[in-house]
C-alpha cells in the first residue's frame, strides 16, 4: 500500500510496473521475507495498474482542445502515429507523408494511453 500511496501522490505520466519475481538471482529472492502466491501478486499489480490508468487519463484530459506539436514516426492502419514533447502517443488521419516531421495538431480525444488529433490547417504549408 505504500507503493500505491507514493504513486497516487506523484501522479507520474509514466510508471513502469512489474510484479516481483521469485526466480533465482532476482532482488525479490534476496530481499522478500515472504513470497506471495501469483494470485496476490496479480491483485497488487492490477491495483497499481488501475491507479496509473486513472492518473494518466486525468493528465491526458488536460490536453483536450489544446494545440501541441507531434513528432510523427510511422503510419499504422491509415493513421499517423507520433509523440508529443511529453512522450504521449498521438494519432492523426492524413494522406500527407508526416514521417520524421514535427507538426502542430489540435487534440480531439484523449484516453489513458493515447490521444487523437487533427492537423492544424497551417501545419503543412
Amino acid at each position: 500500500m505504500e507503493t500505491y500511496r507514493v504513486l497516487a501522490d506523484l501522479k507520474l505520466d509514466v510508471a513502469h510496473l512489474a510484479r516481483y519475481s521469485s526466480r533465482e538471482g532476482t532482488v525479490a529472492t534476496r530481499r522478500m521475507m515472504i513470497m506471495f502466491r501469483n494470485e496476490e501478486k496479480m491483485r497488487r499489480f492490477r491495483m497499481l495498474e488501475e491507479l496509473q490508468e486513472k492518473i494518466v487519463d486525468g493528465i491526458n484530459r488536460n490536453y483536450l482542445g489544446r494545440s501541441v506539436e507531434v513528432l510523427f514516426e510511422e503510419k499504422v492502419k491509415n493513421r499517423w502515429k507520433g509523440r508529443t514533447p511529453t512522450i504521449n502517443w498521438c494519432f492523426v488521419e492524413s494522406d500527407d507523408d508526416l514521417k520524421g516531421r514535427i507538426v502542430p495538431v489540435t487534440i480531439t480525444w484523449t484516453g489513458p494511453w493515447s490521444m487523437q488529433a487533427n492537423l492544424q490547417k497551417t501545419a503543412l504549408n
